[in-house]
């Protein structure tokens, strides 16, 4: 038997196989292998089949590996369409698998682990991570990438087994994990620190974008409020392990799964509501406040486990009411395929309800004792996660570009500086608004806009509008003059307001501008609101862009495939009808992962 055959083929790694009859040999066999064509396996970029055990579909001769290759597609064909979706429970580790994300397969594997404790889901966990021990893979995987382990711990929080996992992890483990997390998705510091639990009232001091950072609304607030508590209220319901864990691993487990349903959530909002959640009365006491005693979670159930503390609701505590992969084990052959592309992000869990089923009058898990594994079907009262993977068509894909633009002004900074201030809304609910300015009601009936305005709450852009000197490098012509209450640049875009004509002056001279009497042509008499005053400028900013000066906002209405998933929004365009204009521009690059909208953004073109 020759292990851990080490492929580098297309998308597929085998882990164990056994060598048998004349002639067979290892080079043989990887050549073999690496002639399958994958392509036609119907995968889609990151999902995995997961394969226990392959049986040839003939024997491998010297001379024949193309007719040996084509039967092994052929037979990964079959597996791929026949294997269970996204299984729950370790049951499922002797049957093919298909998983429709990496986050899938991996919250798959820790829930064996945890569930069995057994020598088979470690051997499993060793067979597709080539990592010795579980704790060793999710170690060096799992718990250092912020976008893969938030969508973990949702998954496994649908089966309730996340906090029997985070109990499980050393107390240093977990504080990285947070660390992980608030950096990856641009959290405020105060969500990394047990100190957060002393925030009450306001909102946490907001690290804005520049000068032009908003107040946090009360309004805003509220909802950042709501989406924690459910996500709260859905945590303690389905986890027995809650009132074991220790303060950060509780931080842990709310990011997380707040994260998940609701990733563009704004992020100061967010640090305070958990950090107000966590604080509220009964809920800072007893086991959680002694995080270095983490408690491992053992494999078997007790009949008389300990209940969470009775809390009062903190809604009225808080002042604001490398590609695709085979990897094989076992006697024969077993693998794990992943397809095209892969991602470490994809689309959503399925949350396993039955339609129309009603909530059964037994009695509940935690009332009988039963400690529920992961096979389990999710509880009333599982938090929904977002839909399937799903698309749809709109006539404004070209909206996503702005992103790039976003970046560039600084309102919210990339992957490499996620710490960086940011505006509290996010990018598409920013891009969104500008959708509204330039299109009305064409685009306000459009998909886009639907799904943008349902996939989480909306956040309110700065009051105040404040150029920055470094955006009128293009503008080297450029003059100021005053206009009720608003400083207007000569190429039609406010460079402040409002306020009056001496504070006007002043910021002229911040900018380097010269002050010019008022122009025949007046503004109007109604000063823009910062949504306008933006898109004014994005307005003036693409004219300069090009020589022609023919580059304006209705490029951006360009057909698009949009499919969004967990952790993901792909948008597909066709080459041909992409302005070149955008592309000199260089608004069409992939914007990748964006911390503040907790998306990976990408950009298809054919």
């Amino acid at each position: 038997m020759a292990p851990a055959l080490p492929l580098a083929a297309d998308g597929l790694t085998v882990s164990r196989a056994r060598l048998g009859g004349p002639g067979a040999n290892r080079s043989l066999l990887e050549d073999a292998l690496g002639a399958v064509a994958m392509d036609g396996l119907g995968l889609a970029p990151g999902e995995v089949l997961y394969i226990p055990r392959l049986r040839p579909p003939g024997r491998l001769r010297a001379g024949q590996v193309a007719p040996f290759a084509h039967g092994i597609a052929l037979r990964l064909g079959e597996l791929a369409r026949s294997a269970q979706r996204d299984p729950a429970g370790s049951s499922a580790a002797d049957r093919p698998c298909r998983f429709s994300t990496r986050a899938a397969f991996a919250a798959w594997l820790i829930g064996c682990v945890v569930e069995t404790r057994g020598g088979a889901a470690r051997e499993i966990v060793r067979a597709a991570t080539r990592h010795g021990a579980p704790d060793a893979w999710w170690r060096g995987e799992v718990l250092g990438d912020g976008a893969l382990l938030v969508p973990v711990i949702a998954r496994l929080s649908q089966a309730r087994m996340a906090a029997r996992w985070v109990a499980s992890l050393p107390p240093s483990d977990v504080k990285d994990a947070l660390a992980t997390v608030a950096q990856h998705y641009a959290l405020s510091p105060v969500i990394a620190v047990p100190q957060c639990i002393e925030l009450r009232g306001d909102a946490a001091p907001h690290q804005g974008a520049r000068s032009s950072s908003p107040a946090v609304s009360r309004s805003a607030r509220d909802t950042a409020h709501s989406v924690v508590l459910d996500a709260f209220d859905g945590i303690v319901s389905r986890e027995e392990e809650w009132s074991r864990l220790a303060m950060p691993a509780r931080q842990l487990l709310l990011a997380a799964i707040t994260l998940a349903t609701t990733p563009s959530l704004p992020r100061a909002q967010l640090a305070t509501a958990i950090a107000e959640t966590l604080a509220a009365p009964g809920l800072s006491e007893g086991p959680a406040d002694v995080p270095e005693q983490a408690p491992r979670a053992g494999g078997a159930a007790r009949a008389n486990s300990p209940q969470a503390p009775h809390r009062q609701d903190p809604r009225s505590a808080s002042p604001l009411a490398s590609r695709p992969l085979i990897e094989q084990h076992g006697a024969k052959r077993s693998g794990t395929v992943r397809g095209q592309n892969y991602r470490p992000i994809a689309r959503a869990i399925d949350t396993r309800r039955t339609e129309g089923a009603s909530p059964p009058a037994a009695a509940s898990p935690r009332d009988s004792g039963h400690r529920p594994t992961i096979a389990d079907e999710a509880s009333p009262q599982t938090v929904a996660l977002p839909g399937a993977r799903t698309a749809f068509d709109s006539g404004f894909g070209g909206l996503a570009f702005l992103l790039n633009a976003f970046r560039e002004l600084g309102f919210h900074p990339d992957f490499t500086r996620p710490r960086d201030p940011a505006l509290d809304i996010s990018p598409l609910h920013l891009a969104d608004r500008l959708g509204l300015h330039w299109f009305g009601a064409a685009y306000r009936r459009d998909p886009l806009h639907r799904w943008i305005v349902e996939s989480g709450p909306r956040a309110t852009p700065p009051s105040r509008w404040q150029v920055e000197r470094d955006w009128l490098t293009p503008f080297a012509e450029g003059f100021a003059h005053y206009e009720r209450g608003v400083l207007w640049h000569s190429a039609g875009f406010p460079l402040a307001s409002p306020g009056g004509p001496i504070s006007a002056r002043r910021a002229a001279r911040r900018l380097g501008l010269q002050t010019m009497p008022m122009p025949a042509t007046a503004h109007g008499a109604c000063p823009p609101d910062w949504s306008a005053s933006l898109a004014l400028f994005l307005s003036a900013r693409f004219r300069q862009t090009t020589v022609q000066g023919d580059l304006t906002p209705r490029a951006l209405a360009i057909p698009a495939r949009c499919v969004p998933s967990e952790g993901r929004l792909d948008v597909h365009f066709a080459l041909a009808r992409l302005p070149l204009s955008l592309r000199i521009a260089g608004l069409d690059r992939d914007p990748g992962w964006s911390p503040a909208e907790g998306r990976d953004i990408r950009f298809h073109f054919a």
